[in-house]
């Protein structure tokens, strides 16, 4: 009956996994990486028609290339998103994954 105690014991002790390793905080890197290249897009914007510094221009018109602007913008922001819950999941993984659960 002891033998069965000490066994229990030794599987139920802590292991030296962390919960924030390197897939969660790459992920989280990533998330913050499209949320400023998001608003980059959102908030930069030059359109020179005879000029050579356009930023963020891609057609003539200047409410054409907010639009598209704004579609990436979203695009960024969603992939953001994607990533935030993808570290999110991942860290509870992780946090379960150690207590054994």
């Amino acid at each position: 009956m002891q033998e069965d105690r000490k066994t229990l014991e030794i599987k139920n002790t802590p292991s030296e996994h962390t919960e924030w390793d390197l897939k969660v905080i790459a992920s989280f890197i990533i998330s913050v990486i499209f949320v400023v290249m998001g608003f980059y897009k959102m908030f930069v914007y030059s359109n020179e028609e005879f000029g050579d510094n356009n930023i963020n221009a891609y057609v003539g018109g200047d409410a054409y290339n907010y639009i598209i602007n704004s579609n990436y913008a979203a695009a960024y922001f969603l992939l953001a998103i994607i990533f935030t819950i993808l570290g999110c999941t991942l860290l509870i993984y992780n946090v379960l994954q150690k207590r054994g659960i």
